[in-house]
């Protein structure tokens, strides 16, 4: 183990140290716990069909009928909101478990990075084949 300044307070550390013991920073992320991958396609080709559907009527609404203008703009934005739901479900997601909290919630398969709603706290993921 060689000694390494601490990014924070400059002192010197251990480079295997999790945290700075001088001045508390984390200098190491933990791991975000991976599921299985989920994937529904079924649902998924469901919520973009509704969605698309809903943008095109949204769009309908909003330039023929002048007075109906404000359902067209809410069925836009809840159509997008379902055919992002749909991409989702088609294209999978994680299930990840919180290291620090335990809560769970879900990672898209690019993603790198894992911020907890519950304890706000951010972890880095896991390759998929088990190593950093």
């Amino acid at each position: 183990m060689a000694l390494t300044p601490c990014p924070k307070c400059k002192r010197e550390i251990s480079s295997a140290a999790p945290t700075c013991p001088h001045c508390g920073d984390v200098l190491q992320k933990k791991r975000t716990l991976l599921g299985e991958k989920q994937r529904h396609r079924p649902v998924g080709m469901v919520f973009l069909v509704l969605g698309f559907v809903a943008v095109f009527g949204g769009l309908i609404l909003v330039f023929t009928w002048s007075l109906m203008g404000l359902l067209g703009l809410l069925l836009i934005i809840g159509g997008s909101a379902l055919m992002a739901t749909g991409y989702l479900q088609m294209s999978g997601f994680f299930d990840v478990t919180c290291p620090y909290c335990g809560a769970h919630g879900t990672l898209s398969p690019r993603a790198t990075v894992f911020k907890c709603a519950q304890c706000k706290h951010t972890s880095v993921r896991r390759n998929e084949s088990g190593g950093n």
